[in-house]
């Protein structure tokens, strides 16, 4: 129990990280990197939160911090088993996560300015990931000095505490856990430094010192926060991309084995040449929050085909202009390249040559024939998804650009050809007009659940797993009132409706809807096949999903943009707040 206390304790300052930036209110201005200035210049990952009391506040008066404090866990848990264990833990950590007192010491700690990060230590061999290992470290800007020991105190109550030789001049303090986990803490200029192992912490006091070279010293980590010095951030991330790549293969190899370790090997040579990462999240308003990233990157480090895809030039999402005014989610590429995406999934030239042996017979034309036959924009979108079938069939319809839609067509129509071989079910072309484009959709006797559409307009082929989908683009992109003119995809559009390399969009609130769907279905599903496992489900959906996705409605919509620059990535997040629901 009392390590349960202790990891309780870490999982609240996690969790404070995870959602802090959700914040609904401008927090007090805090500029300036000075938790950077105790970490060493090797910093694998520098995550920091700021202002998280009002953030933490703010975000449990909202509609989902209110929908949150409505689930009735016990209940939940009751249906999960009735475990007496389970349910006294979570009644003490209820009680501990509400009590005032909690709640003061901890914004004491880290209510003010809090981080965290990782060092190369931590990857090495023996130690694997976790926030126990050596190399992870915390910094905050507490209040009051002794509130670190309040607080851990009111979770372990028979807390032991010892004071260490001085190191680099500082006092070290160690607070002994059960005499099995130990966490060193020392200060430095009003911040907090805390660790899980020793030299950990010394590590930072030797920054602190100057004997080593700080992060916030260090050249590449000054030219990518530069244009964030002055904005009043509410968290910030940082990343070492090659240092992070190559410290996880240990890792990665022991997760995955022989054939996820081949799929990593391979996105991390995609990833050659990316070097720092930065991310950062302001209040533009208080129901507009945003977030901005940058990559650096040598181009010359990257693989030449992967460096022809990303220097396409930036353009304006033709597609967006397609997409239905109630489209839940829709990404653009528009550095699509449908030969380096086939082609860099083989590894051995021979498995290369026989799968252009076997398209071909499959097709009836060449590779490089179907490859000439798309463009450089692919755009995947739904507007929700059918529950009222036996399956759950997403409303899905893709747009790609493509200056020899015939072919597209025929290829399309090959791979049905061979569907039906296979099923031995014949299916019915039918072709209507929309307005001046035709549909050709492929009716099967099964069942109409799914009645693959296509059609070509404008330079595009679009495909669909339904007629009603295909329809819509068609509709929407005559008639002009698609989604670019719903006001709340404008609220979030900024920078997205210009010249960019990748678009995404999510209408939140919809689809969360959707989920809620999806779960009613599932529930629907059990009740007739499984009946006596429906009602622990239904308490479940009732009690906690419900009330969840009830409030992560708050967040209305989420509109995003990417583009490569000539030695960067720059990238924009927006969401819009729905603080108000009906």
């Amino acid at each position: 129990m009392k390590k349960v206390g202790i990891f309780v304790a870490l999982a609240v300052i996690v969790a404070a990280g995870a959602v802090a930036w959700y914040a609904m209110k401008p927090a007090g201005k805090i500029t300036g990197w000075q938790i950077a200035e105790v970490l060493p210049a090797d910093t694998l990952v520098f995550i920091e939160i700021t202002n998280a009391e009002k953030q933490m506040e703010s975000l449990l008066s909202s509609p989902l911090g209110r929908s949150v404090g409505e689930m009735d866990m016990e209940a939940a848990l009751y249906q999960l088993g009735d475990d007496p264990f389970l349910l006294e833990t979570w009644r003490t950590l209820e009680e501990k996560i509400s009590s005032p007192l909690n709640r003061r010491l901890f914004y004491a700690l880290f209510g003010r300015q809090a981080g965290m990060a990782i060092f190369p230590e931590a990857m090495e061999e023996g130690h694997g990931p976790g926030v126990i290992a050596p190399g992870v470290a915390f910094v905050a800007k507490p209040v009051g000095d002794a509130a670190l020991i309040s607080f851990m105190a009111q979770w372990v109550p028979d807390l032991k505490t010892e004071a260490l030789p001085p190191y680099q001049g500082q006092e070290i303090r160690v607070l002994r856990f059960d005499n099995e986990v130990d966490l060193y803490t020392g200060t430095w200029k009003g911040l907090l430094l805390m660790a899980f192992d020793l030299q950990t912490l010394q590590r930072m006091l030797d920054v602190s010192a100057q004997r080593v070279a700080s992060l916030g010293d260090h050249p590449p980590f000054g030219a990518m926060v530069r244009e964030f010095e002055s904005t009043d951030r509410s968290f910030f991330v940082y990343a070492d991309m090659p240092a992070l790549t190559a410290a996880l293969d240990e890792p990665m190899e022991y997760l995955l084995g022989g054939v996820g370790m081949a799929v990593w090997s391979q996105l991390r040579g995609q990833m050659k040449g990316f070097k720092e990462l930065v991310w950062i999240g302001f209040d533009e308003s208080r129901e507009m929050q945003v977030s901005e990233g940058r990559i650096s990157m040598d181009q010359k480090a990257m693989d030449p085909e992967f460096r022809s895809v990303i220097n396409i030039p930036a353009r304006k999402s033709l597609p967006l202009g397609m997409a239905p005014a109630d489209t839940q989610f829709f990404f653009w590429n528009g550095t699509f390249d449908i030969r380096y995406s086939i082609e860099s999934q083989f590894q051995r030239k021979e498995d290369l040559v026989e799968f252009y042996e076997g398209f071909e017979s499959f097709a009836g034309f060449s590779f490089d024939e179907f490859v000439a036959a798309f463009g450089q924009d692919l755009a995947v979108l739904t507007t929700g998804v059918n529950t009222r079938g036996m399956f759950l069939i997403p409303d899905l319809a893709l747009i790609i650009a493509s200056p020899s839609p015939d072919r597209l067509s025929a290829f399309l129509d090959g791979l049905l050809t061979q569907v039906e071989s296979f099923i031995h079910t014949p299916f019915e072309r039918e072709q209507e007009m929309v307005q001046d484009i035709a549909l050709i959709s492929a009716i099967s006797p099964l069942g109409d659940d799914i009645v693959p559409a296509w059609a070509a307009m404008d330079g595009y082929f679009i495909v669909g797993l339904k007629p009603d989908s295909v329809r819509a683009v068609i509709q929407a992109a005559r008639s002009g009132s698609g989604l670019t003119a719903d006001p709340v995809f404008q609220a979030v559009a900024e920078g997205m409706d210009g010249k960019t390399h990748g678009v995404s969009y999510i209408r939140f609130d919809a689809l969360m809807a959707t989920c809620m769907e999806i779960a009613d279905w599932s529930l629907q599903r059990t009740r007739m096949m499984n009946p006596w496992q429906a009602e622990p489900q239904a308490v479940l959906v009732r009690e906690i999903l419900s009330p969840l996705l009830s409030g992560l409605k708050m967040y209305e919509a989420i509109g995003s943009y990417t583009t490569y620059e000539k030695d960067r990535v720059v990238m924009q997040t927006r969401t819009k707040l729905q603080l108000i629901q009906e």
